[in-house]
Formats: structure tokens, C-alpha cells, sequence
């Protein structure tokens, strides 16, 4: 399996586009791919690892080939994109080779299905086009999916995205979210992955749930080979300009050494000083506007914290793990002139990360958040 993924990371890595896109760098449609196939039962895990050509068409094809970047998302209200008719199509095409098809055709399907999948999780900067697709994502951020377990399977997939989306659009646009979005991405494959797996025969029990960890600069991605790989899809691409033969050819010769260009010009961008610079004040921000929610003394860590105003509600999102050594009992989220908590935790494990929402008044802010804790456990 660890022989597997890593081959098939590196040839991920060459072929990352330049195109313009709605959704995640290609680099995180591999990992986001590759945690969600950890997940699965050995019998189901298996056919990924015999089909790794197939697999890595699915995973890349969306971004390099098909580019149909309408659909590679949604936003619910007002209804924007087309992710969710996309996925459906995918479906019924994987029902179909389930019945009929080979386990090549399952697995490459499979994988379109999970790239989609995930593009209803990318950051809505993204999305939206505000800000470009961050293929620096996996290496400068320390990602931890919560898997939730498998209990049965979904009844209907549309519509359960289309609740999840309607969930996941109650997230504050601030990149430290990001990772918190990569987590339910992996979740959401998992789980429609299983739900066709089952549906179709294949052996599953319940599942419990489970953590996947990558430390920050664990997924480190070699920026020198792939300015290589471009330089050499430059010069083919001028080779075609070249002797094109007509002039449709050599319109889409130019198009393919500006798409080159424009990767390039990223690929250099990242790698300077100044790119490290700012992803450190990102981070710097980040760690500030949670300052004033964690005591230093306490054993618990908020990875990200989301308050959003929708209506006249907003929605407090939040994951916190106990990183201390022993088991907190418990742990309250107050805010002031709403009566009770808006969040309870009891008996956080050592180790134990989890999920919290709430309801806050509209307008709302994390600062005004307050927070009683016991102590841990001895």
C-alpha cells in the first residue's frame, strides 16, 4: 500500500494544470483521495491499489481533461454551479459498472466521483475567485480529519450533499478554515464510497470512528521538479506552435504555452521568500483571533473556530482536540445574553478531537465567546 500511494503521488505531481478552477489544487484532490482510501475495508481498499492507472486518470481527469469547471461546484442559495447533477451522473454510471463493468472502471469512476465530491468542500475564495487555487495547501498546513464512522448507508445521495452543502456554506470565508473543509471533504467520500460499496454487495460492517493526521510539512511537494516538468512542457508546447499545421493547432498551442506560463510564473512565486513570508503571517493572524478563546494554560487546542451570521442566527462551528495528558471532564462554551451554553463537551480524552456547533444571536462574534472548563484528570 505505502509503495502504492507513494508512485502515485509522484505522478500526480506531474501533471498538475494550469487551467482556471472552482475547486482544490489537483495536489489535495490526490491526498484528500488517498486518506479516503485508508478508510476503506481491505476488500474495497484493494481495488484501488490493483487499479493505480485508473485511479490516478480519476483523480486528475476532471482538472486536466474534462474541465468543466461549472461543475465543480455549488453554492445552495441562490443555486450556483452544477457539482450535484455532475455526481449524480456518476453515480448511476458507477451502479451500472458495479453490475456490468470491470474493477478498473469502478475504481476510475470512483475517483471522478471523489474529485467532485471534494470541490463542494474547496474554500469559498476559491469558489467564488476571489483568490487562486493554493497548490501550496498540503505542505503548509497541518491537516487532522475527524472520520465520524460509517453506520448506514446514505438514502439519498443528492440530497444528502445538498444538506451537507447547505451546512458547509455556514463556514466563515477565512482560510484557517480551510482545513477543517478538507476534513469533511474526506468524510462525505468516505461515506457516499461505502454507501455504493454496500448497495452493490460488498461486505461492510459498521464502522467506528478515526483519525487521519498529517503533521504540517509532512506532505512537502518538490517545487524544483516540477519547475523542470514545466520547462520541459514549454518547450513541447513551442515545438507544436511551431510546426502547427493548421490554424486551430496553432491556437491551441498558444493556449497550452500561456496555461504554461501562468504555471510557471506560480510554481517561482511560491518558492521565493516572499510567499513564505506571507503564509507565515497568515498562520501568525490566524493563531491571533484564537488567542483570546484558549486559555495557555489549558490542555485543549481549537483548531479553527467559524461564527457566521446568516439570517438572524448565527452559526458557532468549531473543532477542538485535548492535546493535554489526561482526560478533561468537561468543557463550555457561553455567550453572553444567551441563557446555557451553546456548546457542552464531557470527558474529552486524551487525544480526542471533536466537532461543535451552535446557535448564536445574529452579529455575533468569537471574541465575546467565554469559556469554563474543569481541570483534567489525574
Amino acid at each position: 500500500m505505502g509503495v502504492f500511494m507513494k508512485h502515485l503521488f509522484a505522478v500526480v505531481l506531474l501533471l498538475l494544470s494550469a487551467s482556471p478552477s472552482f475547486g482544490w489544487h489537483t495536489n489535495t484532490h490526490l491526498q484528500m483521495t488517498r486518506d479516503a482510501v485508508s478508510l476503506m475495508p481491505p476488500e474495497f481498499r484493494k481495488m484501488f491499489v490493483e487499479h493505480r492507472k485508473f485511479v490516478e486518470a480519476g483523480i486528475t481527469d476532471p482538472d486536466e481533461i474534462v474541465k468543466d469547471w461549472q461543475n465543480h461546484y455549488y453554492i445552495p442559495s441562490p443555486p450556483e454551479g452544477g457539482a450535484l447533477d455532475r455526481i449524480d451522473k456518476i453515480v448511476k454510471v458507477i451502479q451500472i459498472k458495479f453490475k456490468s463493468g470491470s474493477s478498473s472502471d469502478v475504481s476510475k469512476q470512483l475517483c471522478y466521483l471523489a474529485h467532485y465530491i471534494g470541490d463542494l468542500w474547496s474554500p469559498e475564495s476559491v469558489i467564488k475567485q476571489s483568490t487562486v487555487t493554493d497548490m501550496d495547501f498540503l505542505k503548509n498546513t497541518g491537516l487532522f480529519v475527524i472520520y465520524e464512522g460509517f453506520k448506514a448507508p446514505i438514502e439519498d445521495i443528492r440530497d444528502y450533499l445538498r444538506k451537507r452543502s447547505e451546512w458547509r456554506w455556514r463556514l466563515e470565508n477565512k482560510k484557517e478554515i480551510s482545513a477543517l473543509l478538507y476534513s469533511e471533504a474526506v468524510n462525505d467520500i468516505a461515506l457516499v464510497w461505502l454507501t455504493l460499496w454496500q448497495q452493490n454487495g460488498g461486505a461492510l460492517e459498521p464502522q467506528k470512528g478515526a483519525y487521519v493526521e498529517h503533521e504540517k510539512g509532512a506532505l512537502n511537494v518538490n517545487f524544483s521538479r516540477l519547475l523542470q516538468e514545466e520547462f520541459i512542457e514549454e518547450q513541447d508546447a513551442k515545438w507544436k506552435l511551431a510546426y502547427a499545421p493548421t490554424r486551430e493547432a496553432r491556437q491551441d498551442a498558444l493556449s497550452d504555452l500561456d496555461a504554461i506560463n501562468q504555471e510557471t510564473a506560480r510554481l517561482k512565486e511560491t518558492v521565493t521568500p516572499g510567499e513564505e513570508t506571507l503564509v507565515a503571517r497568515s498562520q501568525a493572524q490566524a493563531q491571533k483571533n484564537l488567542a483570546t478563546l484558549t486559555n495557555p494554560k489549558a490542555d485543549f487546542y481549537i483548531m479553527e473556530c467559524s461564527v457566521k451570521t446568516i439570517g438572524d442566527k448565527a452559526y458557532l462551528i468549531m473543532r477542538i482536540r485535548n492535546n493535554g495528558a489526561s482526560q478533561i471532564p468537561s468543557l463550555a462554551f457561553f455567550y453572553p445574553g444567551v441563557r446555557g451554553p451553546v456548546a457542552f463537551i464531557k470527558d474529552l480524552k486524551v487525544g480526542e478531537a471533536l466537532k461543535l456547533e451552535g446557535i448564536l444571536p445574529a452579529g455575533a462574534v468569537k471574541d465575546n465567546l467565554q469559556i469554563v472548563f474543569s481541570g483534567s484528570t489525574r
